[in-house]
Parts: structure tokens; sequence; C-alpha cells
């Protein structure tokens, strides 16, 4: 029944057509009755003997009043179109298959008629009185219209009303052979009811003259029990104060259902013909002289329909009724009056024969008195005289424990039982006396405060008293908990009779929870966790006991609802202080879930947290211990345990996990996501990054992208933790200038604290990069040979010499250096024969260039080959260098060949004293060269050639093939995969 008034449409057209179908199965058929077209339909009360467990009276009951509730929502002003119809085919269904209903169904349909709900539009009233007029044409050939209801004229007129046309309607009446074939029906169904009633008559009345004593004394007895019974029913009824009217009148609909109808019948047909008399012309005309507007309201033009025999005796007598009916709704008109006088009489008469009852009792109860006196007399005159006996008699004082007996223990407990469902019952009552919170500390002491055998059940008939009306009963709830909480602290008291121990402090803390958990695990199976009840519980409890809190978690997870329970679990950190860093545990341990939105939320819950300034460090404290676990040489628990990352059967086999790439970012996700908020956690950083293994760095390397950005390179924390460098953690230190000098220029502290890192620790050089363009030109000189002349920083040259290049001074804004002046470094380091391999490797990447990123010019490299060749100590890698310039600029040949004769006449290999070797080695390399430009050259000096043999000791660049000599000759290019292979040892 509650359905019926839902705010979703749907719900409600389904509980229309629910109720349809109860009325029928809840109400017997008659000889009339339509039969439906599927075979599940076609169940009725008929079905259900009269001797069954299953009462008749009751059932018609309750189909009476489904039906007058699915009549009233059908004259509701505020019903929509598609319920409109659902119920104007409902209750025309149930006229058809129970005939009983159909007069009632026809007065609801002409009230229907000339009430449409306003809220309907013109297509949608048009729609409705089509559905009328289809259901008003198949009650016609109804036999129940014309034979138990004579609706038939009533029916047409409204057919009339509705647009019906005079051939529809006589199409739509019984012909003469179906209305003798209704009422030969109806006669011999009344025939077979008084012969059944007859054959049952006399089957009772057969053991009666057997034993006419026994029976005579048998029903005599019953109709006292039964007397007795109806009286005490009445006595309820009349003086029980627990019944409101709507009850009265339930037991009132139960002795005679049809008695409101029928008077409410009664008064219409009264009222109709008063408001007939009064439907003359004459009267009409004289009421409207008054009313009439001298022009026609434009709204009544629009929605005026000419009405076919207007003026007719049918047409008047139901338009007196659609009045009649009106005013009785309103409680108006003589049939109203009619009906109060009569109930007023019958009273008058109930009242007068009740008084007459009582004087005839008194008047029978004096005579049988006299009676027995009359006989007393008598006797005691037949008796012969006999001398008085002395007895002593004991006047015994009345008390209760003489007039009583003592209960049994089982019905000592149904007592209570019975007193506590009372009281639960009287609810209502309670609240309405003002005594509401009264009867819930009877209830909770009643429960908590005496000890007995009953407790648990009577807990367990409070707590679903709780559950049924959750939203208006949660103070019962709390009351309960708090009551429990008291004797827990020893606030309140616990009686327990001999037969139980005194309950431990351990007993009623275990007490305690049992309830608040059943409770709680009770409202979320249900699936009620949604309601206030389940989240009042946990902010308004005295205590949370750790299996509360698990609850609590399964809540969180939910994935429509969970957003709710951690709401909760917010506020509760916020208000208890006693448990807060439980709870702080248990929203923490969120963010190592792999669902993304429990660790979205997490971390969105603890930011707005941190954000106060009382649990700040609380939350604090929870992040360092929280990093400390990256320390441990396995994963912890609590990163992959019963957080759907494995199976249950997994985890509960697995002790130890080892770390993995999704394991380290579930316990750095939420550190890094406050590490923005709290800069100073970044010296716990680089102490755990120091301590950490190597996986747990290469992942931290790629995670803290964005938690850096976000500080920024002007925080005083980030700086501090770059001067104070925690031991091994230098390589962290390089990454996060890396990352803040990506597409910035670094400022002037950084540089500086990244510069005295590197002179103390001695650091990687490669940790200069992002600062290079802020370095000053000599630093920068300096660091050069550390670039070209080692294997570990070889990948690293490219960058190193693209900033130096192409780099500008962060104060002067001015190039960092010219490729002129990089050239010249380059050919004037001083290198030995290992890190000449080096020198020429990187030289390669400026000279030969195949991707065009540097472009030095044909002139900066024709410029910087002259200058070396004047310097004071000729550099022997300069050969080298002509020789690639060569390769990859053919154009400069000339240019270099002329060169070549310059270094011929300043004769290098004469400058060296003492030393033969290197002499002859200088030589050895102005030959390659010489062959390698195409020049003669080194031809004018027959007497340094060297012979093939020569152990050359310096290696040197690859020769192109020369026609001009009839041997291959690959000088220095040989020794190339040594050094290759040194790199990748060094690395």
């Amino acid at each position: 029944m509650q359905t019926v008034d839902s705010e979703n449409e749907g719900i409600k057209t389904m509980a229309f057509k629910f109720l349809e179908m109860l009325i029928i199965c809840q109400l017997p058929k008659t000889e009339f009755s339509e039969t439906p077209r599927t075979s599940n339909q076609q169940i009725s009360l008929d079905e259900i003997g009269r001797d069954s467990f299953i009462s008749w009276r009751q059932l018609q009951s309750e189909a009476i009043k489904s039906f007058n509730s699915l009549i009233e929502h059908m004259a509701s002003t505020h019903i929509t179109s598609l319920n409109l119809v659902t119920a104007i085919s409902s209750t025309c269904n149930i006229a058809r298959q129970r005939p009983e209903k159909m007069a009632d169904v026809v007065s609801a349909l002409e009230q229907l008629h000339l009430n449409l709900p306003p809220t309907l539009g013109t297509s949608q009233v048009k729609s409705v009185r089509k559905e009328l007029k289809m259901h008003l044409l198949r009650m016609m050939k109804h036999p129940g219209s014309f034979t138990l209801h004579n609706l038939h004229a009533r029916m047409k007129q409204l057919l009339i009303e509705l647009g019906a046309t005079p051939s529809e309607i006589q199409k739509a009446m019984p012909g003469p052979n179906e209305i003798d074939a209704a009422l030969k029906r109806r006669l011999a169904a009344a025939t077979a009811a008084r012969k059944l009633q007859q054959t049952e008559s006399g089957t009772d009345e057969r053991p009666s003259r057997k034993k006419p004593h026994s029976g005579e004394k048998l029903s005599d007895s019953l109709q006292d029990e039964d007397l007795d019974l109806r009286d005490t029913k009445r006595l309820k009824l009349g003086e029980d104060e627990d019944y409101d009217d709507g009850t009265i009148n339930l037991y009132r609909q139960l002795d005679d259902p049809d008695s409101a109808s029928a008077a409410t019948q009664k008064a219409i047909d009264i009222t109709t013909e008063f408001v007939l008399e009064r439907l003359s012309i004459s009267v009409l005309v004289i009421i409207s002289l008054y009313t009439l507007p001298d022009e026609m309201p434009p709204a009544f033009a629009s929605s005026y329909t000419p009405i076919d025999e207007v003026g007719s005796e049918a047409q008047k007598r139901h338009l007196a009724r659609m009045m009649a009916i009106q005013m009785t709704r309103e409680g108006e008109g003589p049939g109203v009056e009619y009906i109060k006088a009569e109930k007023q009489k019958q009273f008058v008469e109930k009242q007068s024969a009740a008084r007459s009852s009582e004087v005839i009792d008194k008047e029978k109860s004096n005579d049988e008195t006299k009676k027995v006196i009359d006989e007393g007399t008598t006797s005691s005159l037949v008796q012969t005289a006999q001398p008085p006996t002395t007895q002593k008699t004991r006047i015994q004082n009345w008390t209760l424990f003489n007039a009583t007996r003592e209960l049994f223990h089982k019905e000592s407990e149904q007592l209570q039982l019975d007193i506590f469902q009372r009281i639960l019952g009287n609810e209502k009552r309670a609240v309405q006396g003002g005594a509401g919170l009264a009867q819930q500390k009877l209830l909770i002491r009643l429960c908590t405060r005496f000890r007995s055998a009953l407790t648990s059940e009577l807990e367990a008939t409070l707590l679903n008293y709780v559950i049924e009306e959750q939203k208006t009963r949660v103070d019962l709830a709390l009351l309960h908990l708090a009551e429990l909480y008291a004797q827990l602290m020893g606030y309140s008291t616990l009686v327990s009779p001999k037969a139980f121990n005194q309950l431990t402090n351990e007993e009623k803390k275990q007490r305690y929870d049992t309830y608040l958990c059943t409770l709680l695990s009770t409202l979320h199976e249900r699936g009620e966790h949604k309601e206030t009840l389940f989240h009042r519980i946990f902010l308004e409890a005295p205590f949370l006991t750790s299996g509360s809190l698990k609850i609590l978690r399964k809540a969180c997870l939910e994935k429509v609802y969970g957003a709710f329970a951690i709401t909760t679990l917010r506020e509760l950190i916020l208000t208890r202080a006693r448990q807060r860093q439980e709870l702080l545990r248990l929203l923490i341990e969120f963010s190592y879930f792999e669902r993304v939105d429990i660790r979205e939320h997490c971390v969105k819950t603890i930011k707005e947290l941190y954000q106060l300034d009382f649990l700040r460090s609380d939350v604090r404290g929870f992040l360092v211990e929280m990093s400390e676990l990256l320390v441990a040489p396995t994963s912890p628990r609590v990163i992959w345990h019963a957080n759907g990352r494995l199976a249950r059967e997994l985890e509960e086999i697995i002790d130890e996990m080892p770390w993995d790439e999704s394991l380290i970012r579930a316990g750095l996700f939420l550190f890094l996501s406050l590490l923005p908020q709290e800069p100073s956690l970044l010296k716990q950083l680089a102490s755990v990054y120091a301590r950490a293994g190597t996986e747990i760095k290469r992942v931290t390397f790629r995670s803290i992208e964005q938690a850096i950005k976000a500080i920024g390179m002007h925080s005083e924390d980030l700086l501090d933790m770059i001067e104070n460098c925690q031991p091994d953690a230098e390589t962290l230190v390089a990454r996060i200038v890396h990352l803040l000098t990506e597409r910035n220029a670094p400022t002037p502290a950084l540089v500086d604290r990244v510069r005295k890192l590197h002179q103390a620790r001695n650091t990687d050089v490669r940790s200069l990069i992002p600062i290079l363009n802020s370095l000053k030109k000599e630093e920068l000189i300096e660091l050069i040979p550390s670039f070209v002349l080692s294997a570990k920083n070889s990948n690293s040259v490219p960058v190193f010499f693209k900033k130096l290049l192409f780099g500008r001074h962060t104060d002067t804004n001015q190039a960092v250096l010219s490729p002129f002046e990089l050239l010249l470094e380059l050919h004037r380091l001083k290198a030995n024969r290992k890190e000449q391999g080096f020198l020429m490797q990187n030289l390669d990447i400026l000279l030969v260039d195949t991707a065009r990123e540097f472009s030095l010019g044909k002139d900066v490299l024709a410029i910087a080959i002259e200058t070396l060749i004047n310097d004071k100590v000729f550099p022997v890698i300069l050969f080298y260098t002509i020789q690639k310039v060569n390769e990859a600029q053919p154009t400069l040949n000339g240019f270099l060949t002329g060169l070549l004769e310059k270094i011929a006449q300043r004769k290098p290999w004469t400058e060296i004293e003492g030393d033969d070797t290197a002499r002859e080695t200088i030589w050895h390399k102005f030959e390659i060269c010489s062959k390698a430009l195409g020049s003669n050259v080194h031809t004018r000096f027959p007497h340094l050639t060297l012979q093939p043999e020569s152990n050359v000791d310096i290696p040197t660049a690859v020769f192109d093939k020369s026609e001009s000599t009839e041997e291959k000759e690959k000088p220095m290019e040989e020794d190339k995969p040594l050094i290759n292979e040194q790199i990748i040892m060094e690395n």
C-alpha cells in the first residue's frame, strides 16, 4: 500500500496492477463473474474453505480497503495521465470479474468524468474519455449491470456525455436472449444456495436428536463462550484507549463491510431527488438572471461541448446525481443530514436498550435471591433443635501473597516478553503524550540493567525494532550504546542474580562490541549503510571498537556509496582525539589500494586534514612512517594485504612479497602527493632514497617529477636538502635539479648549492649539466676534460656540447662558449693514449655531424685549424682534425693542403728534443694526413719515412682509401674497438 503513494510513476503504475490482482483474489466469485483469459488469474476467495485457518472476513475487509484506496487515487487531482488510465482499467476489470462492485465503479467513473485532473492536457483528456467510453461499453453487456444493479440508465447517460452515438450504445446493449439467460443463471444459483443451506441445517440437527441433553449443554456453553468473546471485543473496542479511530472503524467494517457504501448511496439518492425537484426551467432561469454575464466567457466557449438529448428526464436525473455526488462528498445536502439523523436515532435506541436490559437483569437477580431465602427458611423449620456448638473461626486477613500463587519460570519469562512487546507497541502513544524519552529509557533499562536468561532475546528484539524504523528510532539505538558504555566505565549498574556471575570489564567490553557490531553489520548486510542511522551511529557512539572499524572499512570500499563512509571517517578523525591515531591509520591505508577511486578519495581527504594545524603533526608522522617501509628488504604486509592486489587465497599463503614497481608506487603515492604541501619531507625522501635498494631508487627517479615541479626551485626546504644532502643521495639531487631546470633557468641560490655540493663531495660531473649556463667560462673550460676524456660521461657529451654552444648565460644573456673557443680547448687538452681515443671519438661529434646538430661552418673550422698550427706546442691531434674536416668539407681541400705546407715549413717533429719515438710518431701522422689530402708534401723528407713494421703508439683516425699507394693502410682506426670496450667496462 505504501508503493501506491510512491513518487516514482512507474512504481505507482505497477502498484495499481498489483492491487487489481489482490482485490480480485480476495473477493469471492459470483455466477456473473467474467472469466479471465489466463489461468493464473482465476484464483478467488471461493477456493479457500470455510474451515481453513485463513479468515474470510479479514481477506474481504483487506480487499475492500484496497478497492477504496484505488478509487481514491483515481479521483486524485494530481494523478498523471498514464496512472489514471491504468486505474480506470483496473477498476473496470474488477467490476467485470466481481460484479458486486460494479455500482461503486460506475459512481467513481461518473465522478471522474466531471472532475478530471486539471493537470491533463487536451490530448490526454481525449485519451482518458476514450478509455472511459470503451470500458463503459464493455460493462453494458455484462449481466451484472442489469441483474444485480440497475445501471443501464446511468451508464447510457454517461456514454452520451462521452460522445457515444446511439448506434454504439444500442449495439452494446444486451439482447433479450442474454437477459433471459442471465436471469435463469441467477435463479439457478439462488436455488442451489438454498438447497445447500437446507442440507447443512439438516446434518446439524441429526446429532442433536441423538443426544439432546449433551448437545444442548454443549451448544449453550458454546453460545455463552461466544457471547463472552463478543462482549470482550465490544469492551475492548469501547474502553481500551489503545485503539485509535482508524482501528475502531476497521472493526466496524469487519462487522458490516458494505454499511459505509450503502449509507453513502442512500445519501446520494436522497440528495438526487432533492436536486431533481429544483431542476425546472423556471427555477434555473430565475437563478441565472443574477449571475449570467452579458457575453459568453472565452473559457466556457472553448471547453463547451453540445449534449445530446438535453432537457430529457434521463439527462436531468443524471445531472442531479452528479451534483448529489459532489454535495455528499463535501458533507452537504439533505441526504447527509438524513444519515446523521438516522445514526443519532440508532445510537439513542442502543443506549435505551442497554439500560432496559440492566433493569431486567436486576429484577431477575432479586427474584432468585428471594427464592433462596424462602427455601432456607423452610429447611431450617424442618430440622430438629440442636444445642449450639461453640467453634472459633479464625479471621484471616487478605494479602496479595495469600491470594496469588508463585509463577512458574516459563510463565514469568513469557510475561516479561509480553510486557516488553507491549511497551514497544505503545511508541506512538508515548510520543503523543510527551513520554517518548521515558519509554526509551524504560526499554533500555529492561534490556541492559537486569541480567537474565532473556537478556539476549530482549536485545535482539530491540535491535530488530530499531532497524524496522531506523529513521525515527536512531535515538533509541544510541541510548542503548550509551548505557552499555556507561556500564563498561562503571557509571551505571548491572544487576545480576545469584545464578549469574558478575561480568568482568573484558566481558562488558565484549558485550558493548557485540551489540555495536551486530547493529552495524545488520544494517550493512541489508544495504542500508547509505542511510542516516549507519553513519550517525559511528559519529555519536561513545567508543568505536576494532570490529566496528572493520565494518566502516568495508563500507568505504563500496563503489557507489563508499564516499559517504570516507566522509564519515573524516568526521571521526576530526572529532575523536583519543582514537585519532587508529582512525588516521585506517584512512591512510586506503592509499595502498589498487583501485584509483579509493586512492584519489583518500589523498583528497588527507590533504584537507593536513590543512588543519592540530592534525598536521599527526599526518606528517604517518607519512614518515610510511616512507620508512620502503627501506625494508621485502614489501611489508600492509602494502599488499587485503587491498585487492592479490586473491584472498594467496594472501593467506604468502608471508613475504618482493618489491615490484606497483608496490613501490603504492608505497610512494600518498607521500609524493603531499610532498608539495610539505616540502620539508624532502629530507626524509633523501634519507629513504640513500638507504633503499636499486629497484626502489629507479622507481623513485621516475615518480617524483610531478611533485618536484610543484615545489619549485625557490623552496627553502629544497635548497636546504641540496646543501645538506644525505650521503648516497647525490643522484637524487641531480635528478631533482634536472627536473627543475628542464624548462626554466636555475636560480643563483640553486646554482650556488649545486656547485658547493660538487666541490665538497666530488659528485658526478653530469649533475652540473643543468646549471652550465650559470657557470663562469673558466669553470666551463675546467669541466671539458671531465666530459670528453672519460668513458663514463661519453653519453652526456652531446648534451654538454649543446649547452656550451647554444646556451646563454643566465646573467649576461651572452653565449657561454663559441665554437672557435671550444675547438681550441679540445685540441689543447693533454691526454694520454687511452684518453686521446675518447677525445677523437668526441671530436667526431663536432666534425662529422651527420645529423646537422651543430653545423660549425667552414670559416670556424678553417680559423681554428690555422690558429692551432701557430700554437707554441703543436697539438698532434690536429692531424686527425684536418683529415676529418677534409672528409666532411671537400671544398676545403686546397686550404688544408696549404696548411700542410705551413706545417712542413714549421717541422713540428724537430721541436721535440731527446725523444726519437715521439718525433717519428709526429712525422708518421704528418705523412698519413698528407696522403689523405692527396698531397706530396711528405716526399720532401724521405730520410724520416718510417718502415711499415714500425710500431704506432698513438691511435689515429681512419684514412681514405688512396690509389697513390699500393698498400691499404688503416691508421688509428684499429684502436677504436678498445675504446668502446673501455667505455663499456667503465660504465
